[in-house]
């Protein structure tokens, strides 16, 4: 979905509705965030999140840093009507930051979908419970 709603925002043809590109940035901040979350964090403050290091043996290589100031923008943009989301939208700065690390996660993406495939990459939760396994697999291809 992240890549999805990128290309479409940036396709060949443009969006020509504002609506429609509302909705495209809406989407992809969100999926944005989730991945972030998602690669950013060792642990999380709720048990039911899934993240890299419960899915993988030595995550270590996908973790993307500390929180910062992208994900402060995108976390006021995504769940809060301020005026720092009106004024980051409208100085394209958040904009301009997404496109930045499209092609981080991108990458991350990538090595994370063939790592999910290699049995010995799957942390033994999931080699042992493959139904586990597989509802969890289909909620992170949601995602990505």
């Amino acid at each position: 979905m992240y890549k999805e709603t990128w290309a479409l925002f940036n396709g060949p043809e443009g969006v020509q509705s504002q609506v429609m590109r509302n909705v495209l940035i809406e989407s992809h901040i969100l999926h944005l965030r989730n991945l972030i979350h998602f690669f950013m964090r060792s642990q999380s403050h709720y048990t039911d999140d899934i993240l890299v290091s419960n899915v993988l043996v030595n995550a270590d290589g996908y973790y993307l840093g500390d929180e910062n100031e992208l994900t402060k923008m995108l976390n006021k943009s995504a769940q809060h009507l301020t005026t720092y989301r009106a004024e980051m939208l409208d100085k394209t700065v958040l904009l301009n930051m997404i496109k930045d690390i499209y092609p981080v996660i991108c990458e991350r993406i990538d090595r994370f979908e063939k790592d999910i495939n290699n049995p010995d990459r799957l942390q033994e939760t999931y080699r042992n419970d493959y139904e586990e396994y597989i509802k969890e697999r289909k909620v992170l291809r949601i995602v990505i």
